[in-house]
């Protein structure tokens, strides 16, 4: 019986061009070149793209091919190699690491997302450009209809990542968290621990009852993409609690203390 052997790297570095040798063999992995071989590839990688096309094997020639491959999730992975007309048996290389890269910029999950690092796309800087890479699910604090609630606290959770969304744990650097909210609180500047941390955050500002649309930004200065600006985040008033008389001259001011000037 004629088998597939798959022979990968070691390791490779997320992002980067790697190499599968593939050799027809016996059962005891002398090389066999008696007949051709078409054969399709995938890896275990969920982020990467996937080699184009088939590749041949000929008969009385090398008896080998290569495939070329780019892996981005830094973790585990291997290579699977099929036959497509599936007489040769199919074969899975043996397990081998794809490592992060040094940190290039910063990654924000809002309560309702989670991390998916690999994932496009790769475009750095979050709104509005890119707002789904390198996570899975959509901002939401609570378990109704609202997305969130004015006066109450939340926590996100900021990451230092490669350019292909994965943490890289090396980093100890300092950001910071602002809001387009006038009146928020619990923002400031933390550094990241093992490329990471928490920050909580409170807004305060409703205008409309229906919802009032508000941004994160998280910035650095060690990084060479300095911020990060999350999707829009809608916030809703808080519970109905007590009446707001305006005098004369008096406006409005929500978020605030007083709630008028």
């Amino acid at each position: 019986n004629t088998v597939c052997r798959v022979r990968t790297p070691t390791s490779a570095n997320a992002g980067g061009i790697a190499t599968a040798t593939v050799r027809t063999v016996d059962m005891y992995w002398n090389l066999n070149i008696s007949s051709a071989v078409t054969l399709d590839s995938d890896t275990s990688d969920p982020n990467d793209t996937e080699p184009a096309g088939t590749l041949q094997i000929l008969p009385l020639v090398t008896g080998s091919t290569v495939y070329h491959f780019s892996p981005v999730t830094a973790g585990t992975h291997t290579v699977n190699i099929r036959d497509t007309s599936e007489v040769v048996s199919p074969s899975t290389s043996a397990v081998f690491t794809v490592n992060g890269r040094s940190a290039t910029r910063l990654l924000v999950l809002l309560p309702g997302e989670t991390l998916n690092k690999g994932k496009s796309p790769y475009a750095a800087g979050g709104s509005p450009a890119n707002e789904t890479g390198g996570k899975d699910g959509t901002p939401d604090g609570e378990a109704g209809a609202e997305q969130f609630i004015a006066g109450r606290t939340y926590k996100l959770t900021v990451y230092a990542t490669d350019d292909n969304w994965n943490p890289d744990a090396s980093y100890n650097g300092g950001a910071s968290l602002s809001s387009t909210d006038t009146y928020a609180s619990n923002l400031g500047a933390k550094n990241l621990i093992n490329g990471t941390t928490t920050f909580d955050f409170t807004l305060y500002t409703a205008v409309d009852y229906n919802g009032t649309g508000y941004k994160l930004t998280m910035t650095t200065s060690a990084l060479d993409n300095p911020s990060y600006i999350t999707p829009l985040i809608n916030f809703k008033p808080n519970t109905l609690t007590k009446l707001r008389m305006r005098g004369p001259g008096e406006s409005r001011l929500p978020g605030t203390t007083a709630g008028k000037y």
